[in-house]
């Protein structure tokens, strides 16, 4: 959830500016990092601050933490593919296997 004006700890700088985002301040929390920024620092407008602010369900993530998630996302989802495509492969290698223990039970007999 993020964390805005009124829930910033005393001495928090923000990490663009390195000035404090004081609680009188428009400031947001990153997610990931748990850095402080002002708003105005990451080019949130006032507006969309105030939908941020109404938004419970809602991430962010500052510029260096959000690259990092996209790239893992996408590693995610390669690691996923390529799960999937292993299961079949075995799904496919025990029908394999199945006809061949018919074919040597057929030869004992």
């Amino acid at each position: 959830m993020l964390q805005r004006k009124g829930s910033v700890k005393e001495g928090e700088k923000c990490d663009v500016c390195e000035k404090n985002v004081s609680e009188r301040e428009a400031g947001i929390q990153c997610e990931l990092c748990e850095k402080w920024f002002h708003t105005g620092c990451v080019t949130i407008s006032e507006d969309t601050n105030k939908v941020l602010g109404k938004m419970t369900n809602l991430h962010w993530f500052c510029e260096p933490c959000n690259n990092g998630a996209r790239k893992l996302l996408v590693n995610f989802s390669r690691l996923n593919e390529r799960i999937c495509q292993v299961e079949l492969e075995l799904k496919i290698s025990k029908v394999e296997c199945a006809k061949l223990n018919k074919k040597v039970e057929k030869m004992r007999n």
